[in-house]
């Protein structure tokens, strides 16, 4: 297997597909019949083959359909709640790098304001594309007096017998 991420697309060779399929199948069955050993959980699996020869089932046929039928006796919201598929896993993606680019402009823009503000304090002047934008006036104001009320906070604890 090559290291980092591959790129998940059809194998357009059938022989190196056939191949493939067979070598990822036995491993797939091996972690299937290990989960079912090492963990005790009810695990069974159906395998269709790409040449649409007959379906393969793990344990046995009659295992995996008495699996198939338990699992589409729970109620359809229990067994959506158990569910993962890909839809669902993109969406976490989508939100999780939604939270990180959110949280990543907050910190940029924390590290701007603290730059406007030590630029400041060396006698420079704001851009006028500084001045000029009201949120970003209430924003370094807001900024300028957490920075206040954390000296004035130090302040009175190094006072402090």
């Amino acid at each position: 297997m090559p290291k980092g991420r591959i790129k998940i697309e059809p194998i357009t060779n059938s022989a190196a597909r056939n191949q493939t399929f067979r070598k990822r199948k036995k491993g797939l069955l091996k972690k299937t019949n290990e989960l079912s050993t090492l963990c005790g959980v009810k695990v069974c699996a159906f395998i269709n083959s790409c040449d649409n020869t007959e379906t393969e089932f793990w344990p046995s046929r009659e295992g995996a359909e008495a699996g198939h039928s338990a699992f589409m006796g729970v109620l359809p919201e229990e067994r959506c709640k158990k569910t993962y598929d890909q839809e669902r896993h993109l969406e976490e993606r989508i939100q999780k790098g939604q939270e990180k680019a959110m949280k990543l402009q907050a910190e940029n823009r924390e590290i701007e304001l603290r730059e406007v503000i030590f630029d400041l304090l060396k006698g420079k002047t704001l851009m006028p594309h500084q001045y000029g934008d009201p949120s970003f006036m209430r924003e370094l104001n807001l900024f300028i007096g957490g920075y206040a009320n954390k000296v004035s906070l130090w302040t009175q604890f190094l006072k402090c017998p």
